[in-house]
């Protein structure tokens, strides 16, 4: 199994659960208050930090194995970092956009959880096509 399908695995079983997920009422108050706290937390530093450096490294390792499927499951990685810098850099827009998605914006939340699970699904689906 090589680095791209580990990859494919995590992203994919996380997408497919955590979307569901995003339908339950008390994960509005969690995310307010310790995902998305008024203030930007210290930790979103280092988490994007982190982020940066594997989307590094999976460029690095597509460099190394340049297929269509390690070219795939690195651009997903990619736009993912892209959505956590987003956060990041214009922490407070973002904030109010996550809120307003639970409270006022039902269908752009439909279409967030259908794209998750499409996404989601189409990793795992490549995972066990074994690409």
């Amino acid at each position: 199994m090589t680095y791209f399908h580990v990859v494919a695995l995590i992203l994919g079983l996380s997408m497919m659960v955590t979307a569901p997920l995003l339908y339950w009422n008390p994960l509005e108050a969690v995310i307010a208050r310790f995902l998305l706290p008024p203030d930007r937390p210290k930790w979103y530093s280092i988490v994007t930090a982190a982020l940066l450096l594997w989307v590094v490294w999976s460029w690095y390792q597509w460099v190394l194995v340049p297929t269509a499927f390690s070219f795939t499951v690195t651009i997903i990685l990619t736009l993912g970092f892209a959505k956590s810098l987003l956060a990041y850099v214009k922490y407070n827009e973002y904030r109010s956009l996550v809120m307003a998605l639970f409270s006022s914006e039902k269908l752009a939340l439909h279409v967030i959880v259908g794209s998750y699970l499409v996404v989601g699904g189409g990793l795992l689906v490549l995972f066990f096509l074994k690409l």
